[in-house]
This record gives structure tokens, C-alpha cells and sequence, in this order.
């Protein structure tokens, strides 16, 4: 039987391919490899290698770096902590200047304006003689000087001689080289003022000192006996032994002194209480010696006067002061369109103040001033601080 070659090759071809994938899916059933464990890399690189790559139990090592970066998160959220600190320093330190500087400066003003005080203002008191470090040859010499009406004016114990107009005089005895004479001047308010004056007194030296004792024996002596001004006073003096004390008495006053280091004493008495026309005994005791003086108080009839002492002010309560002669009892008033005033005379001297409101700054404004049927008008004027 003749055999066909392309068959044969064809049924050889079949068998191999059938044996061949036989061969094939017998391997792939022996092999069976396991799926790659996570963290195990699968992409074909060799396990030893895998294996040394970090896994979840290596994470936690990790961790300090991560603990790192949040203590330097927590710096920088401190720092904005810190700004906050310097604002609160600063901020009270600026609000306790301000606002209390400001409180004390408005408030004494408000209550300056809205609640005024009395008469506060000290006398004006002026030396007119000697100058301050004058030389003088003369041991008593008569200081003199002005002061504002109706105050009193002491120099070393004594009372100054004041007149209605407040001119001031008094006498005073200096010792051999460099004197400072203080003198205190009293308003009726109470108010003080002082003033001095230096004076060197330069001794001749020949002086036969007539006018110190040689012996300190008690003297009394009066200079006036009578008196017409509205209150009335005597001057009394003499000697007695150094540091004696010397009083001067009457139903009506009474004062007293000490005799000085050279036996000198004087001392001015007024008598409030006398009545007019009315002689009365003044006595002068020192130790166990006395001497007795006569006194009346005659006042001759009194003319109404009045002046302005001062016609302009600038102070935050401006006022404006009159003064003259009058009878005791007599009513003045003073009136403007901006503050008055009245009183009763006690004396034949009198002095009023008239404070005043709101008046225009730097317009002359008149006051008027009546006492029994007299009239006359003055002019004023108000100056705010600073402006004058």
C-alpha cells in the first residue's frame, strides 16, 4: 500500500503540540508560588532585598523625627503668645498716664469755678523805707510802707501806725551792725503776707549811747492820752528790767510785752470795747511796780469817703475792693451787673469786697457804691489769665 509523506508530518506536528502543552500545564500546577506578603516588593527584585525595607513594625521608629517637627510647630505657636505679653505691658502703662493726668488737671479747676472758697488772697504789703541793704548812721529809725486797707501790720512785737489809705509806719530801735526787720502783715480774712528789709547800722564810735539805760529802772510812759480814729489805741513804753514782762491793761483791752535785752519796752493797746466820750484808767504793771494813765476815746464826726483799691484783676476769681471813712452803722452797698456786696460799718474805717461772675474779659464794666443818699461809680475791669 503506497503511504502519503504529508500525512504522516501532519499527524508527527499534532503530537508534539499535543505533548508540549501537556508539559506546560503540568508545570504550572508544581509551581503554585504563594502571592507576595505586603511590604514584600512583587515587581521581580530578589526577597533578601525586600525584606530589608522598612515595615509597619519599623514605622514607630520613625516617630521622633515626626515628634521633631511638632515641637517646632509648638515654638512657633508660641510665639504670637509672646506679642500678646507686650501689648498688655504697654497699653495699662499708656492709659495711666493719660487718663489720670487728665483727671487732676480738670477737676481743682471745675471745683475752683463751681464751689469757690472765701477770701484766700494775702495782703498786698509793700516796704517803702529804708531800702533793703541800706546804711544809717541812726540808731531809731521810722520804718514805713503800704498795705492793703484794713489790715495790721507787726514788726518785733509791736503794731505798725495804719491809716484808712493802708499806709504803715512804726518805729524800731537797731542794734550796732547788720538788722533784718520782718514785718507780718494780718487782712481781716486772716490772711498773712511778709515782707523785710536788711539795714546795717553803723555806730558812731564816739556815740554816747544817751538812749540806753544806765539804770534799768521801771518806767511807764503815755504818747497819746486820747484817740479820734474808729478804733481806738494808745502807745505805751518805757524801761524795766531785761526780760521783765510788761502789762497794759483796762476794762476796755489789754496786751503786753517784755522788756528787751537793754531794758526797752513799748506796746500799742487798742480798746474795742470803749465807748465815746468816756474817760477811762489804763494801768501798766511790771513785777510789783504800776503806774496809772487816763484815757478817752473822742471821735470827731466822720465824712463818708470811698476808693477803689484795685481796678483790675486776672485772677480765676476776680474781686474788686473798696475802702474809706464812715460813721459806725452806716450801710454801703456796691452793685454791678456782675456781683455786689453790703455791709455795716463798726468803725469810721471800712473796706468791702465785691466778688464777681462772669464778667466780659477786658471790657470796663462800672460798680456803683451807695451809702446814706451818697453815690459814686467806679470802673473795673476782668482780664482772663494771660491776656493782660
Amino acid at each position: 500500500m503506497k503511504r502519503r509523506p504529508w500525512l504522516a508530518g501532519l499527524i508527527a506536528f499534532v503530537l508534539v503540540v499535543g505533548i508540549g502543552g501537556m508539559a506546560v500545564a503540568a508545570q504550572s500546577i508544581l509551581v503554585d508560588e504563594p502571592e507576595p506578603e505586603p511590604g514584600l516588593v512583587a515587581d521581580g527584585t530578589d526577597i533578601e532585598y525586600a525584606i530589608d525595607e522598612p515595615t509597619k513594625d519599623d514605622k514607630p521608629e520613625a516617630d521622633p523625627v515626626k515628634d521633631e517637627v511638632v515641637k517646632d510647630e509648638v515654638v512657633k505657636d508660641e510665639k504670637p503668645d509672646e506679642e500678646p505679653v507686650k501689648v498688655e505691658k504697654d497699653e495699662p502703662v499708656s492709659e495711666e498716664k493719660d487718663e489720670p493726668a487728665g483727671d487732676d488737671k480738670d477737676e481743682p479747676v471745675s471745683e475752683e469755678k463751681d464751689d469757690p472758697v472765701g477770701d484766700v488772697t494775702p495782703p498786698e504789703l509793700v516796704i517803702t523805707y529804708p531800702e533793703d541793704g541800706a546804711v544809717v548812721d541812726t540808731k531809731t529809725i521810722t520804718f514805713t510802707g503800704e498795705v492793703e486797707p484794713g489790715s495790721e501790720v507787726i514788726a518785733a512785737g509791736y503794731e505798725a501806725d495804719v491809716d484808712a489809705a493802708g499806709n504803715w509806719s512804726i518805729k524800731l530801735i537797731l542794734s550796732p551792725g547788720g538788722n533784718t526787720a520782718t514785718f507780718y502783715a494780718y487782712d481781716t480774712a486772716g490772711n498773712k503776707a511778709i515782707a523785710s528789709v536788711k539795714v546795717t547800722y553803723e555806730a558812731p564810735d564816739d556815740d554816747p549811747k544817751d538812749d540806753e539805760p544806765s539804770d534799768v529802772a521801771f518806767t511807764a510812759h503815755q504818747k497819746y492820752g486820747s484817740c479820734s480814729d474808729s478804733y481806738p489805741y494808745d502807745v505805751f513804753h518805757g524801761t524795766a528790767t531785761p526780760g521783765t514782762v510788761v502789762w497794759i491793761g483796762s476794762e476796755y483791752g489789754s496786751a503786753e510785752t517784755v522788756a528787751d535785752a537793754k531794758g526797752f519796752w513799748e506796746k500799742k493797746v487798742r480798746f474795742y470795747e470803749a465807748s465815746p466820750d468816756v474817760p477811762f484808767v489804763v494801768v501798766v504793771e511790771a513785777g510789783d511796780d504800776r503806774a496809772e494813765f487816763d484815757f478817752v476815746w473822742d471821735p470827731a464826726p466822720v465824712e463818708f469817703t470811698v476808693d477803689l483799691w484795685n481796678e483790675a484783676s486776672d485772677s480765676p476769681e476776680p474781686y474788686a475792693k473798696f475802702y474809706g471813712t464812715a460813721e459806725p452803722g452806716t450801710v454801703i452797698v456796691a452793685t454791678s451787673d456782675y456781683g455786689s456786696a453790703d455791709m455795716v460799718t463798726e468803725g469810721s474805717d471800712w473796706h468791702l469786697k465785691v466778688w464777681l461772675t462772669g464778667a466780659p474779659d477786658g471790657e470796663p464794666f462800672p460798680i456803683t457804691v451807695t451809702a446814706d443818699g451818697f453815690s459814686d461809680t467806679f470802673y473795673f475791669v476782668v482780664y482772663v489769665a494771660g491776656d493782660k
